[in-house]
């Protein structure tokens, strides 16, 4: 079985995240799709978002629908807390039973690889799949890819297409600023939000 693996803030998810999802099932004839909403990003040294429980409710809420293959929301790293770190996650994926999936990543997530925790057990244990964020990054996505695969070997697959140019940075942006976002919001994940008064 291929399995996905698709992680991500997700604050707000938005139609750019649902698009990636499903060129990255599509693209690689993915089974089943995990996704899951991050509890704290390495990256991230604090937040202006919601809190990790609406943002997995608001998860849910935007793949309830996704036709591309079967999708399982997962809180394990919300229920686990503290930053997440991809490694982790993957030897507990494992410890389940579920080997070597693949893991979508974006351009920015891929140039800073070799700073992650374990990298060189992350490609023993997954397969990278990236995303590029523009056409322009191509070059540098293939020169990433090369200097990863010598470093560390493993395979990491580059997608063609790109994905919907939408951030949740944007989308937060228009909702403090009270401007409509448009279909940038699945309706669900649009009426959770207001409801509970997210991002004003």
């Amino acid at each position: 079985m291929k399995i996905g693996l698709y992680g991500g803030s997700f604050d707000p998810p938005h139609r750019g995240h649902l698009s990636a999802a499903r060129h990255f099932v599509c693209a690689l004839h993915l089974d089943r799709l995990i996704v899951m909403p991050t509890s704290l990003s390495p990256a991230k040294s604090g937040r202006d978002g919601a809190s990790p429980q609406d943002r997995l409710a608001m998860t849910r809420l935007a793949f309830a629908d996704f036709a591309a293959c079967p999708v399982t929301v997962s809180d394990d790293e919300i229920r686990r807390g503290g930053k997440s770190y991809t490694l982790e996650t993957l030897k507990r994926l494992s410890d389940g039973g579920v080997e070597h999936p693949y893991l979508l990543c974006g351009t920015d997530m891929l140039l800073s690889f070799d700073r992650w925790l374990g990298a060189k057990e992350i490609l023993a244990m997954a397969t990278p799949v990236v995303m590029p964020r523009a056409e322009e990054d191509r070059d540098v996505l293939r020169r990433q890819i090369a200097f990863l695969s010598e470093r560390y070997g493993g395979e990491i697959v580059p997608l063609d297409g790109t994905p919907v140019p939408l951030s949740s940075t944007e989308v937060r942006a228009k909702i403090r600023a009270g401007i409509p976002t448009g279909d940038d919001l699945p309706d669900a994940v649009s009426s959770y939000a207001k409801e509970k008064g997210l991002y004003r």
